[in-house]
């Protein structure tokens, strides 16, 4: 489980899954991306690759903090970080608008 850290990252979302780092963010994060086991194989818009998974202690997004955050760090082939539900889904409330974010604990 890594400690909490602050970074600035772009962040998608993707409603469907735990959310996913690129290996550039998980060693903002003070992860070591060639050191984790990707064991999972997943697809993205480049094609398949692998992911290794992890737990971050804290995701916080807007003020809207979440402990113990299922993720994973995607070892090639994806360009932005993505959100998943893993986070979303521990919220009370969350809205997405063509312009805004809304997200409440």
């Amino acid at each position: 489980m890594t400690e909490p850290v602050c970074a600035e990252m772009g962040l998608l979302i993707q409603a469907d899954m735990d959310g996913e780092l690129t290996a550039a963010d998980a060693a903002r994060l003070g992860l070591h991306p060639g050191s984790l086991h990707y064991t999972l194989a997943v697809n993205t818009a480049a094609g398949q690759t692998w992911a290794a998974p992890i737990e971050l202690a804290r995701v916080s997004v807007a003020g809207a903090p979440v402990d113990h955050v299922a993720a994973m760090v995607v070892k090639s082939g994806l360009s932005s970080s993505l959100l998943g539900m893993s986070y979303l889904g521990r919220l009370s409330k969350f809205e997405a608008t063509p312009t805004t974010l809304i997200l409440s604990r």
